[in-house]
């Protein structure tokens, strides 16, 4: 499973990825991979973050086999 993750609406980034986002670990099958993503939580595609979200996306999916 991945896990795509940016600056949170509030708090830190490195809390949101610890106290919020592993805890999907328990969900899951396998380890999650957490991909920090750049730019804010609602700015990941405006034109100013877009094409590096596509890429890393696009990676994530290749790797996958998708």
């Amino acid at each position: 499973m991945d896990v795509f993750y940016a600056i949170p609406l509030h708090g830190s980034k490195a809390d949101w990825l610890n106290q919020r986002l592993k805890g999907w670990a328990a969900f899951s099958r396998t380890e999650p991979l957490y991909t920090d993503i750049p730019g804010h939580h609602y700015t990941l595609l405006d034109a100013q973050h877009v094409s590096q979200f596509q890429k890393i996306l696009k990676e994530r999916l290749e790797v996958c086999g998708v």
